[in-house]
């Protein structure tokens, strides 16, 4: 499915939008134990006190895992389809690290945090952000600490990510 972008140009509609995406996201145990690793082993230290920012959090489940994993780190997760964070936020309920979790629906380009993130991490989502490079790569920046760690997963362009885009477009379409 495509639309008109602000400047008239053809854009990919992202899933991510809130009024074409209302079911949740949950990442795979496997993708988080993987990502949660590749961010500890980033870090100066495990033991420190830091701030985190998932920017397209999901249900959370990569946020309960650091929780468990840093367990002197707070964490902010940041999702635009409100069913991802209905559904984080009812597992923090229960979670043993949920009083170091918040997570807010929210469009990252109009989120504010009151005060920076050491470390920022965001897996497969700034693809489906509109308004370039340069706003995320701004939004971001004041976003972390002058010293903060920024961790991202970003697909390539390959013709396995493009038929897989679209079956997965094709399915949510099926499905609701």
């Amino acid at each position: 499915m495509t639309a008109r972008g602000s400047r008239g140009q053809r854009r990919l509609m992202s899933s991510r939008e809130p009024n074409a995406y209302r079911t949740t996201f949950q990442a795979q145990r496997p993708r988080v134990a993987w990502f949660s690793d590749v961010i500890c082993r980033r870090l100066a230290s495990t033991d420190e006190p830091l701030h985190g920012l998932d920017i397209g959090c999901g249900t959370g489940e990569q946020l309960f895992d650091l929780a468990l994993r840093l367990p002197r780190a707070r964490f902010v997760g940041v999702d635009i389809a409100p069913a991802n964070v209905t559904a984080a936020i009812q597992r923090q309920a229960t979670h043993p690290a949920g009083d170091r979790l918040s997570f807010q629906a929210a469009d990252y380009r109009s989120f504010r945090a009151p005060e920076p993130f050491d470390v920022v991490i965001t897996y497969s989502v700034l693809q489906w952000i509109s308004g370039g490079a340069e706003l995320l790569a701004y939004r971001i920046a004041q976003d972390a600490t002058g010293s903060g760690l920024f961790v991202n997963v970003m697909p390539y362009r390959c013709a396995y990510n493009d038929v897989l885009a679209l079956v997965r477009r094709g399915l949510r379409a099926v499905r609701t």
